[in-house]
């Protein structure tokens, strides 16, 4: 089975990259390096989903009873809470783009009369609070898991 990524599989990507090397550079027009941000970001943010949310399932396999009432130990409410807010800034950066995205091409549409073939610019600024949603759900996920790693190693090995 062929994993696809874009337009193209995967594997004819790679054959092709490696046929447009000159030396130890790499030949590409900006498309391609779009079309591999693009795919690699939606990967990141498809990981940090699962990561979210397999830590949650994690926390909740060290709960405690205690008086017939189910505690998670407290040591473990911080990375809850992180993995939490990871998955909110998960689903802010995915509805940050397309609220952007989407009253941009409306003005360009609706205001300026742009049709869908023709050529304009867009202000950089426009990527910029998704591009901090994406980068606080990776640093809230990642510091949850540090939490995590350092809450079993104690408990398994300290």
């Amino acid at each position: 089975m062929v994993v696809m990524d874009g337009d193209l599989p995967v594997g004819q990507q790679a054959l092709d990259l490696v046929q447009k090397r000159k030396g130890s550079v790499l030949i590409m027009d900006l498309k391609e390096c779009q079309n591999t941000y693009y795919g690699d970001t939606a990967k990141v943010s498809e990981l940090i989903r699962y990561l979210g949310f397999s830590g949650i399932a994690l926390v909740w396999l060290f709960r405690v009873k205690s008086n017939d009432v189910l505690i998670v130990p407290q040591e473990l409410h911080a990375p809850s809470f992180l993995l939490v807010l990871g998955l909110v800034l998960d689903f802010c950066h995915a509805l940050t783009r397309a609220i952007t995205w989407g009253i941009f091409s409306w003005y360009k549409e609706q205001i300026c009369k742009v049709k869908e073939t023709d050529k304009f610019e867009a202000p950089t600024w426009i990527n910029y609070p998704a591009i901090f949603f994406f980068i606080t759900k990776i640093a809230a996920i990642v510091s949850a898991y540090v939490l995590l790693l350092r809450y079993l190693y104690n408990n398994l090995f300290g």
